[in-house]
């Protein structure tokens, strides 16, 4: 099973794509901003991420 990484501090979008990949089958984490993000890619590897660039603190491009 693939696993994908969401990072959105738009809770309703997030909610959003969590549920549509689950669904899907895929396994899906996320995080609401870059510092949990990075925290979670320490932890394990993902198949594919998708993130915001514009977030507050770590944006997304720091994080890619």
């Amino acid at each position: 099973m693939s696993s994908i990484l969401i990072i959105d501090d738009d809770e309703t979008l997030r909610s959003m794509l969590i549920d549509y990949l689950t669904e899907k089958g895929y396994s899906v984490f996320s995080a609401k901003e870059g510092y949990e993000a990075i925290r979670l890619l320490k932890e394990k590897r993902f198949d594919l991420i998708i993130t915001d660039i514009l977030m507050p603190e770590k944006d997304g491009l720091e994080i890619i």
